[in-house]
């Protein structure tokens, strides 16, 4: 388990996957972040709602003793927009120590 993860190199992965939608296309996304909470002992499960659309569910801990925690989010974006973008917006490029992207 690599329990140090670098913030603003994560957030750069996670800003270039091509999560738009529609379609969404979050598979790739949810494989990498599953794959993280993987190797930090979560039990990891993928489900395809619609195509080219999937949702990651993480487990860890069998407690039923305890309450229950659910934290939910989501991983697709809104487009780009019309605006011209002076950056590539799916780079995460740093300037000054500011990051640039979409998203960001």
């Amino acid at each position: 388990m690599n329990s140090s993860i670098d913030a603003v190199e994560l957030t750069k992965s996670l800003i270039g996957f091509k999560t738009i939608n529609p379609p969404g296309n979050e598979r790739a996304c949810a494989e990498f972040l599953g794959n993280l909470l993987e190797d930090a002992g979560f039990a990891i499960s993928y489900h395809e709602f619609a195509e080219c659309r999937t949702n990651l569910v993480a487990r860890i801990g069998s407690q039923t003793s305890k309450n229950p925690i659910c934290f939910s989010g989501h991983i697709d974006t809104v487009p780009l927009g019309s605006t011209p973008w002076t950056v590539d917006p799916f780079s995460g490029e740093t300037h000054e120590g500011k990051l640039f992207a979409r998203g960001s």
